[in-house]
């Protein structure tokens, strides 16, 4: 199956706010690639993995993934002032 049929992928290159995508190390293989692919797209993007979790990272890992989102929001300087374009990517891990 072509993910990029899925979920509006034609449409994430117009996402213009920071976008933080998180799978855990244990996730699907499926998931894994969705990520990826969705941070090809996006402009700003931040992608992170959380250790000793699968599909649910919020439920088999909470604190972690709260963390990773309460850091997230709470450090955006890398996006501050830019206009996010195809070409600019943020972090990704």
């Amino acid at each position: 199956m072509a993910v990029e049929g899925l979920l509006g992928f034609e449409r994430l290159e117009r996402i213009d706010v920071p976008t933080l995508c998180v799978h855990g190390d244990a996730d699907i293989p499926f998931a894994v690639r969705l990520v990826r692919e969705w941070a090809q797209r996006l402009p700003l993007v931040d992608v992170h993995v959380i250790a000793n979790a699968g599909h649910l990272v919020s439920q088999k890992q909470p604190e972690a993934f709260s963390d990773r989102v309460l850091a997230f929001l709470g450090d955006l300087t890398w996006a501050q002032g830019r206009r996010a374009t195809p070409l600019e990517r943020g972090p990704v891990a």
